[in-house]
């Protein structure tokens, strides 16, 4: 074999190849700097076999190392397009999704709606003031029904603390957690619905520290809203001061009573550590008494003077009432009233003539712009109450036609006092949406009665219910969600008795009341799903949440027993329209099967002190 071919070496198929070149002798190999997409060449690929690029400064003209060898042209790949994976929807965007499809139907459903059997106030474009973003779940999510609106209008009555030349803190300064923000906060957004107890614009913390340092705690706790575990804490340690100062030594001071009247006000917030409702309000009664405060001072005769002298720390320590005092009368009344109506089972406060002084005190020295919406929100509840003497409940005894009829009657003078309420509202004030809430809360009460009496104007009165719950839920629907941390215990416990009522008007079978109708115009199961939405969204947002989490699966247990009990009426009622003659001996009731519509009671767990608690 000569020189030439000494280094051919023959392969098993009888060829012969050149051996491998020493590795020093190679081309250098150049990493794949390449970025996402196809490494390797159009040939290689094709071939599956693996492809390597040369250094620059080799002889391969840019090849990789096998197209260089074999003598072919070089071509890389073309990235191939990919499709982008969607973006992960996230809980809150599902919930939002969800709630969207809900205004929907309600707004088609609405649009079937006729107009309203009784004169109420319209419902106003309301456009509230934005929030701080950090709270926010969405810019522009509102539930269940708000027209489009395209300039932002003011809300009736400005926040009842604002005063001329005083400019509302930017959200970042809001939503600290230092004292002076956190009153701020209260003042700006929450005491406008407990105009009861009135912290002037002007004071600071450590001001309102030095004069009412009880009060001050309480505030703080409620104006916490960012953090639910300090909520609670706080809670814990104002329960505990007030068995230390109160209980155990005694102590009466006004800072004492307005502080549990805030307290009982945001009772929502720690209704999960117990169950003290009625404790909190027959506490705050006995101070009330224990300062003077529930009547005008009246000079005591000797008789009871020289009784009183024995026990000096009983005497009234002024024959003056402040306006403070008043207030404080007043919230206690508005209160304890408010849970007697709404969730039951306790005795409240009356309106006494005392009470119609004090308004009219206030009304003359209009010291705050909050002081309108107190006397309003007092007369309204006024009303409630007559109503509820008028009609006792129904375990007291058996509504007849012939006991019926005085009471109709009664109803009627009521309804006349409550239109002259609404039409006296300054203009202001009529554009106020709390105070609209309150008027057609006390409206649907009042007209609930057709449920319970047998009255010739029965269908007047169930359509003047609905079509208020309508108004109710659209007011409510004007409020921003992330703005629901403002609502007082009062209107929570409004809220759930006025569901009550839809309930109870959409399974109420009577020859001149439609079920199909009251659907198509305001079906509950979309109401609570709505509100289910609304709650889930409230949860992921703001964290954790004791009233939410308890709150949501009530609702869903309430829009599952609905639906169980529609489903019967419903047949029961095609039932009937098939049998004539059994419509004819057919009797207004409400259909009873296993599942009756929930009651006050139903919520007494929820809203309340008594039942079976939380358990």
């Amino acid at each position: 074999m000569d020189a030439d071919s000494s280094d051919n070496v023959t392969t098993p198929w009888g060829s012969a190849v050149s051996p491998p070149e020493s590795r020093a002798s190679q081309p250098a190999e150049v990493p794949s700097t390449m970025g996402p997409g196809p490494r390797a060449c159009v040939n290689c690929a094709t071939a599956k076999a693996k492809c390597i690029f040369l250094s620059e400064n080799s002889t391969a003209n840019g090849k990789c190392r096998r197209c260089d060898r074999l003598n072919k042209e070089c071509i890389l790949q073309t990235p191939a397009v990919r499709k982008r994976k969607p973006p992960k929807v996230t809980r809150v965007a599902q919930l939002e999704e969800k709630l969207d499809g809900i205004v929907s139907l309600l707004k088609s459903s609405q649009k079937k709606s006729p107009g309203s059997a009784s004169p109420a106030p319209a419902v106003p474009n309301v456009v509230h003031e934005s929030m701080p973003s950090s709270l926010m779940a969405t810019e522009t999510m509102k539930w269940p029904i708000t027209p489009p609106q395209s300039t932002p209008q003011p809300c009736g009555l400005e926040p009842s603390f604002r005063i001329p030349n005083i400019q509302v803190p930017s959200h970042q300064e809001l939503f600290r957690s230092d004292p002076d923000s956190l009153l701020t906060l209260y003042r700006v957004y929450m005491n406008d619905q407990f105009p009861f107890v009135v912290i002037p614009m002007e004071m600071t913390a450590n001001d309102l520290q030095q004069q009412k340092p009880f009060l001050l705690k309480v505030i703080l706790m409620v104006a916490s809203v960012r953090d639910m575990a300090g909520q609670t804490r706080m809670a814990e340690a104002i329960m505990e001061h007030v068995a230390q100062n109160m209980i155990l030594r005694g102590e009466k001071s006004l800072d004492l009573l307005q502080g549990l009247l805030v307290f009982i006000a945001w009772y929502h917030y720690h209704i999960h550590l117990a169950r003290r409702l009625t404790v909190l309000m027959q506490l705050a009664t006995a101070l009330l008494i224990d300062l003077g405060l529930n009547g005008e001072y009246l000079a005591t005769a000797k008789s009871d003077q020289s009784t009183l002298q024995a026990f000096p720390e009983d005497m009234p320590q002024s024959n003056t009432r402040t306006l403070e005092g008043r207030r404080a009368f007043l919230g206690l009344t508005y209160i304890t009233s408010i849970v007697s109506v709404y969730v039951k089972h306790m005795d409240a406060l009356r309106f006494t003539k005392y009470a119609d002084i004090c308004c009219r005190s206030l009304e003359e020295h209009a010291q705050y712009p909050s002081d309108e919406i107190l006397i309003q929100l007092i007369r309204l509840q006024h009303i409630s109450e007559q109503v509820q003497d008028a009609l006792p409940h129904e375990d007291q005894f058996d509504l007849t036609p012939n006991t019926a009829a005085p009471v109709a009657l009664c109803v009627k003078i009521l309804h006349n006092k409550l239109n002259k309420i609404q039409s006296s509202l300054p203009p202001h004030l009529q554009q106020n949406v709390f105070l609209l809430m309150h008027y057609h809360s006390t409206l649907i009460f009042l007209n609930e009665m057709a449920l319970r009496v047998p009255v010739a104007s029965r269908q007047a009165a169930l359509h003047t219910c609905l079509t208020s719950i309508q108004a109710f839920l659209s007011l409510l629907g004007s409020i921003r969600t992330e703005e629901s941390f403002k609502f007082t215990y009062c209107y929570w416990t409004q809220l759930t008795h006025i569901l009550i009522v839809l309930g109870k008007v959409s399974c109420f079978e009577c020859e001149e009341w439609d079920l199909r109708y009251v659907r198509e115009v305001l079906d509950l199961s979309f109401v609570l799903e709505g509100f289910i939405a609304r709650f889930e969204i409230t949860l992921a947002t703001r964290g954790d949440s004791e009233l939410y989490r308890r709150i949501i699966p009530k609702f869903k247990q309430y829009k599952e027993v609905f639906e169980r009990k529609r489903a019967s009426v419903m047949r029961e009622d095609d039932f009937m329209a098939s049998n004539w003659q059994q419509t004819q001996h057919h009797q207004p009731t409400q259909a009873e099967d296993n599942d009756p519509i929930p009651d006050e009671a139903f919520w007494q767990e929820l809203m309340g002190d008594w039942g079976n608690g939380w358990h």
